[in-house]
């Protein structure tokens, strides 16, 4: 925590151990502490994103969508199914537009494919 760091430590002299952009992130938590400000958000909204992915059972995602007969399901049955997936408060906060942003990671991993529409059928490798 930088709180308990910066009361420790005179910060500035390890600097140059971590990585700038460490630093900078170590610099306005313990900014925000002093300043009596809400606490900056200590994760990006990619990390927040990945938690997210981890925590879920992608199998049980995937079964839960009505496939078709050669295996693949529509787009808008996997939206709706994203949007019944539930997180923690913090997590749920960070993410509140998880299926749309999941939707669009699927998109930009196949990229040179039409964006997902409502009847854009989806393979479940992808």
């Amino acid at each position: 925590d930088a709180n308990v760091l910066s009361q420790c430590f005179q910060l500035d002299p390890f600097d140059n151990l971590l990585k700038s952009y460490y630093m900078n992130r170590v610099r306005e938590q313990a900014t925000a502490v002093f300043e009596g400000r809400e606490a900056v958000a200590l994760c990006a909204l990619g990390d927040y994103i990945q938690v997210a992915l981890a925590s879920m059972s992608t199998e049980a995602l995937l079964d839960s969508v009505p496939h078709q007969e050669d295996g693949r399901f529509s787009a808008v049955h996997f939206l709706g199914q994203l949007q019944l997936q539930e997180f923690s408060d913090e997590l749920g906060e960070a993410v509140q537009d998880f299926e749309t942003r999941v939707m669009t990671l699927l998109w930009q991993h196949n990229f040179l494919e039409r964006r997902q529409e409502a009847d854009t059928l989806i393979e479940p490798s992808k």
